[in-house]
C-alpha cells in the first residue's frame, strides 16, 4: 500500500509506504518446508519545504538500510537453488528496492548536497548487512577505503559554505 504526500495538520506533509509479502515453501510428499513473511511500513513527516538535518539523516539512514537489504534479497535470490524461493526473494528485494526509492526520494530536499552522507551510510550499513547475513567481514582494502569513504562523507556534511 502506497499512500503518496499529503497534508496533515496544516504544515505537516507525510508519505508512507508498506510492502508486504509472505513467502512459503514446500514440495509434494515432503509438505511444508518454510514459511516467512515480512513488511516494510515508512512513514515520513515533515514540515513545509524544510526538513532537519537529524530527520534527514534518520531517513537516509533507513533508505541505506533499505538499498542495502534490498541487494542482499536478490543476492541471496541469486543463489538460492529453489524457483519458487528464488522468485520469491527477488519480489521480495524488487519490493524493498522500490520502498528505498520512495524513502529517499519523497522528501523535498537537495539530495546531491546530502549524497555524501548518503554514501557513507551506505558502505556502512552494507558492511554490518554482509557481516551479519553473510559471515563476510571486511578486509584491510574494504576498511582503508570506507575509511576514506567517511572522511569524504564528513568533509561534505562539516564544511560549512
Amino acid at each position: 500500500m502506497v499512500k503518496p504526500g499529503g497534508r496533515l495538520l496544516g504544515a505537516y506533509h507525510w508519505v508512507r509506504v508498506k510492502v508486504e509479502w509472505e513467502m512459503s515453501l514446500s514440495r509434494p510428499g515432503c509438505g511444508w518446508l518454510a514459511s516467512t513473511r515480512t513488511w516494510v511500513d515508512i512513514v515520513v513527516f515533515y514540515r513545509g519545504a524544510a526538513m532537519s538535518l537529524t530527520t534527514a539523516y534518520l531517513l537516509l539512514s533507513l533508505a541505506a538500510v533499505l538499498e542495502a537489504g534490498g541487494d542482499a534479497l536478490v543476492r541471496v535470490g541469486l543463489h538460492n537453488p529453489g524457483p519458487f524461493a528464488r522468485a520469491g526473494l527477488f519480489m521480495a528485494g524488487a519490493a524493498t528496492l522500490f520502498a528505498y526509492g520512495l524513502a529517499v526520494n519523497a522528501p523535498p530536499w537537495d539530495f546531491g548536497r546530502l549524497l555524501g552522507v548518503y554514501v557513507t551510510l551506505f558502505f556502512l550499513f552494507a558492511q554490518v548487512i554482509n557481516l551479519a547475513f553473510f559471515g563476510i567481514r571486511p578486509d584491510l582494502p574494504i576498511i582503508a577505503g570506507g575509511a576514506l569513504i567517511v572522511a569524504g562523507g564528513l568533509v561534505i556534511t562539516l564544511w560549512h559554505r
